[in-house]
């Protein structure tokens, strides 16, 4: 999944507690963390010196590890309740992040949920060689802007049309 989708998916979470555009853009980035901390080594590799996606260093497959595990999600509720109990729900973009990647990732990059305790991993039943190099290359590769926006213009039409139903049954 790309990492504006979690960030957005997390945000409509969030969206449905708290209607402050504050607390929406924070939820966005908190649920586009784990790729902002852990996938951008490996972006990196990927996209600007355009090696192939599975010749990725290890030091690059453990701090993505690092960052899609179940403890690290824990970590992030921890902080936030010791910053204000009140916005607890603002670690579970985080949580939805690791767990929305799990059915479309596979080794090398499989969601490894008890890292570093475990190292096991599932393979996602939607995850497939072909899709990584046709599918996602084609919504993934910088040239394609326009597909990419047109996706991200329809969700933030979407959380618009959910927000203002969630406010109406409030009232």
């Amino acid at each position: 999944m790309e990492s504006l989708l979690h960030g957005f998916l997390g945000a409509t979470v969030v969206r449905s507690k708290f209607s402050k555009l504050k607390l929406f853009l924070l939820a966005f980035l908190i649920g586009m963390l784990p790729d902002l901390l852990g996938a951008a080594s490996w972006m990196y590799y990927r996209r600007i010196l355009l090696t192939y996606v599975y010749d990725i260093p290890q030091w690059t497959l453990i701090i993505y590890n690092s960052t899609h595990n179940l403890f690290a999600a824990g970590f992030v509720f921890l902080i936030i309740y010791f910053i204000n109990k009140k916005y607890l729900i603002l670690g579970l973009p985080y949580l939805l992040h690791i767990l929305t990647d799990i059915p479309f990732h596979c080794e090398p990059i499989g969601i490894k949920l008890f890292y570093p305790l475990s190292n096991w991993s599932y393979c996602g039943p939607f995850f497939s060689r072909e899709r990584l190099t046709t599918l996602q290359a084609l919504l993934t590769t910088p040239g394609n802007l326009a597909i990419q926006s047109s996706v991200l213009i329809a969700l933030i039409v979407a959380n618009f049309l959910i927000s203002r139903r969630l406010k109406r049954r409030k009232d």
